[in-house]
């Protein structure tokens, strides 16, 4: 079979931990690191099926399935990255994939199971390749500078769009103005009419079957070049389906970037769940039914008629609340004087891409001016490396442009950022680039939030929710104003619930909760309500992704 044939050397993965510790006669849980848990039975069986047909066909039924069945999945697919755990992810929503849009349709004309394998190996080949180099990209430079910059200058474009259609342009749309301040071939014409729609949709469509031919130009093997059947499959698949209807169509729906939120939100933060409507009913109503209400509204509950508390009590509480904020204090000072030692010793952030280099092709990172820096000052702050220190990076902000800190807050804004500047460029550089604490704070970044081990879940959820029970879920139709509205109003009562009570009253200046809803719903309509101006962001964030893994098609 293709699948079966030998992987080469570099993509070799290392035997798994836990048949190390059993060749050894040790037990998982003697040792100190974690033990990783087994992929779903059925996820692979899945795969299986799908991908090991081929195999079943070759020899007798049973002794094949048998054989199928009881060898791991690594041992009969291709490798698509180094990680176990990615592939069965990825592996099984390809097997989707292909079972739904490809098999579908292919098999009706023949039961040929070369042409799965085939692009089975397009598709390792490519993955392997992009894993190769994503090992040479600053992702921090990328996720942390890069990124929240084109944001930031995004939602200033969307600001400034509308104050110049309600103010100096009535003639004009907030489109118009928007593209006139970020112009792309992509979103070229404006799309105010059904003839200009049809252009700009055409437009769109080139520019994601350019995008595409290029990247596999560069990962397909040689010998693939002059297969353009498969060729041309592949790139239909990633242009058209993911990129054209999934990246630059749906996902870039007002709707679909509210309820996203929300869910993020609420998978944080399970307390903010709405209730059920049984369970929002009235407290006073829930005291009447069983008699503890009063006339006059007060509960006859003994316990609500408590005497007051005595001096001395007052005196215990104020004494153990002043106990447990000092413990507090302490503990926090005691982990970071803990972390600053360790981060003595934790690796130069130049290192660590100097040992990506090492892993496979030279790094190609466009830093310094080519790649944009939050501010000029910043520049003799790097060592030769060019690395922007990570409290000069544009991610703080663009949490300052989302927030409106500079109009709400101006003398926080200035506040933080004067002591932004002591800390990079006053006595002692305690921020600058490969100090302690920029080390700390790199490491603690690609410990949490650049951590690979949240790719497989993130792959498992989209998986589950795209394609339920591996299946094509029901078409939801899109929402109407009245249900478009019902989803941004519930977006905004999760983000004013995850901000503090104390923090909301001073940002806000209102104790009114529906007020500080409204507004935030406000918000959310002007930055995310059209779809054509949210797909403004997506293609720069797409072209700068693609160029940081592609560079040569910068040249």
């Amino acid at each position: 079979m293709a699948q079966g044939a030998r992987r080469p050397a570099r993509h070799a993965r290392q035997a798994s931990r836990f048949a190390t510790l059993v060749g050894r006669g040790e037990k998982p849980d003697q040792q100190h690191g974690p033990v990783r848990k087994a992929p779903d039975e059925a996820t692979v069986s899945y795969i299986k099926r799908t991908f090991c047909k081929q195999l079943n066909a070759t020899g007798s039924s049973a002794d094949a399935a048998d054989d199928v069945d009881s060898k791991p999945l690594e041992e009969l697919l291709p490798p698509l990255t180094s990680s176990n755990e990615i592939d069965v992810q990825l592996y099984a929503l390809i097997a989707v994939v292909l079972n739904l849009f490809v098999q579908s349709w292919y098999n009706k004309i023949t039961p040929d199971q070369d042409f799965v394998a085939n692009v089975v190996q397009i598709i390792a080949h490519c993955t392997r390749g992009l894993e190769q180099r994503l090992r040479n990209v600053d992702m921090e430079h990328l996720v942390f500078e890069e990124l929240p910059g084109l944001l930031a200058e995004h939602i200033d474009a969307v600001r400034i769009a509308s104050r110049g259609v309600q103010h100096s342009n009535p003639g004009r749309t907030n489109r118009i103005l928007y593209h006139n301040l970020r112009p792309h071939p992509a979103l070229s014409p404006v799309p105010n009419s059904p003839e200009q729609l049809a252009d700009q949709q055409e437009n769109e469509s080139a520019w994601c079957q350019m995008v595409v031919n290029r990247a596999l130009s560069l990962l397909l093997p040689q010998e693939e070049h002059q297969n353009p059947c498969l060729q041309v499959l592949v790139s239909e698949i990633l242009s058209e389906m993911i990129f054209h209807n999934g990246v630059c169509g749906k996902a870039c729906e007002g709707w679909l970037i509210w309820e996203g939120i929300t869910k993020v939100i609420y998978t944080i933060r399970p307390d903010l769940v709405p209730s059920p409507p049984d369970a929002d009913q009235p407290q006073g109503h829930r005291l009447a039914q069983f008699g503890l209400l009063s006339e006059k509204g007060e509960t006859t509950d003994p316990s609500s008629q408590q005497p007051e508390y005595s001096r001395l009590e007052r005196l215990s509480t104020t004494f153990w609340t002043l106990m447990q904020s000092a413990w507090l204090v302490w503990l926090v000072l005691r982990s970071w004087v803990v972390a600053l030692m360790h981060a003595s010793s934790s690796p130069a952030r130049s290192g660590r891409q100097r040992e990506a280099k090492m892993e496979g092709l030279p790094s190609h990172d466009i830093v310094g001016d080519e790649a944009g820096w939050s501010s000029p000052d910043l520049h003799h702050l790097s060592s030769d490396s060019r690395k922007v220190p990570i409290l000069g990076m544009m991610v703080w902000t663009c949490l300052s442009t989302i927030t409106r800190l500079q109009e709400r807050m101006p003398w926080l804004t200035g506040m933080l950022s004067l002591m932004q500047w002591l800390l990079l460029v006053g006595p002692g550089q305690l921020c600058c680039t490969d100090s302690r604490l920029d080390r700390l704070l790199s490491t603690t970044l690609h410990a949490h939030a650049l951590s690979p081990s949240h790719l497989a879940p993130a792959l498992h959820a989209a998986r589950a929710a795209l394609f339920p029970s591996n299946a094509l879920g029901a078409p939801r139709s899109p929402p109407d104003a009245t249900e478009a509205a019902a989803i941004r109003r519930e977006c905004a009562r999760a983000i004013v619930g995850v901000v503090p009570p104390v923090v909301r009253k001073v940002y806000f200046a209102t104790s009114d909760v529906e007020a500080m809803c409204a507004e935030v719903e406000g918000e959310l309509e002007l930055l995310f309500a059209d779809a054509w101006v949210n797909k403004g962001l997506v293609v720069d964030v797409v072209e700068v992704v693609f160029g940081r893994l592609f560079p040569e098609n910068l040249e």
